[in-house]
C-alpha cells in the first residue's frame, strides 16, 4: 500500500487552509490517481475507511468521487457515501464558465448526479479523464438536443426535491 493514502487525509485537506482550487485539485486529480496506484486489496481497504465529515459541500464531492472510482475499479461502493450529510440539497455546478457548466450536467456520471455535484467532465483525474466513462469528446460540437435533454433531466431532479428550475433551449 502506498504510504499515507487515506480518505481521512482528504477530509483534512477539505478542512485545511487551502483555497477552493487546491481542494478541487486534491479531490478530482490527486485522489483518483493515488487510488489507482494501490493494489485492489488496498483499494478495498481504503474505501471501507469512513472519512470524517467536514460540514461543507466538499463532503458531497468527496463522496461522489469515491463512489465513482469504486464503481470504475469494480469495488463495492462504501456505505458511508450514502450518509445524508454527503448529499447536497441544491445542485452545485462547480464551474462558472457556461460551456463547462453545461458539459458538467450533460456528461455527469451517476455518482455525481446522485450527490448533486457537477464538475468539469475533463477534470476527473490527472489524465483528463480520457477513456473513462462520462468523458466528452472535446472535438465534438455540443448537441443542442442532448443538452436540452440533460437540462430537462436536471429540472426533473430539482422538481422532485421541490426546487424550482426552468430548462429551455439556448437562443
Amino acid at each position: 500500500m502506498q504510504a499515507q493514502f487515506s480518505l481521512a487525509s482528504y477530509s483534512r485537506t477539505i478542512s485545511g487552509n487551502l483555497d477552493d482550487l487546491d481542494r478541487y485539485c486534491a479531490l478530482m486529480h490527486q485522489l483518483p490517481r493515488q487510488f489507482q496506484e494501490l493494489t485492489a486489496a488496498d483499494q478495498a481497504a481504503a474505501l471501507s475507511d469512513r472519512p470524517p465529515l467536514t460540514g461543507t459541500r466538499w463532503d458531497a464531492l468527496l463522496a461522489a468521487v469515491v463512489e465513482h472510482i469504486a464503481r470504475l475499479r469494480s469495488h463495492n461502493v462504501p456505505d458511508w457515501v450514502n450518509e445524508p450529510d454527503r448529499f447536497l440539497t441544491l445542485p452545485w455546478v462547480i464551474s462558472t464558465n457556461p460551456v463547462i457548466a453545461a458539459d458538467s450536467v450533460l456528461y455527469a456520471p451517476a455518482s455525481f448526479i446522485r450527490h448533486s455535484v457537477f464538475r468539469d467532465p475533463l477534470d476527473l483525474d490527472a489524465r483528463g479523464a480520457r477513456n473513462m466513462p462520462g468523458s466528452p469528446d472535446p472535438g465534438r460540437p455540443l448537441n443542442r438536443e442532448a443538452l436540452t435533454r440533460a437540462f430537462k433531466a436536471l429540472e426533473e431532479q430539482l422538481a422532485s426535491q421541490c426546487v424550482r428550475a426552468h430548462a429551455s433551449a439556448p437562443p
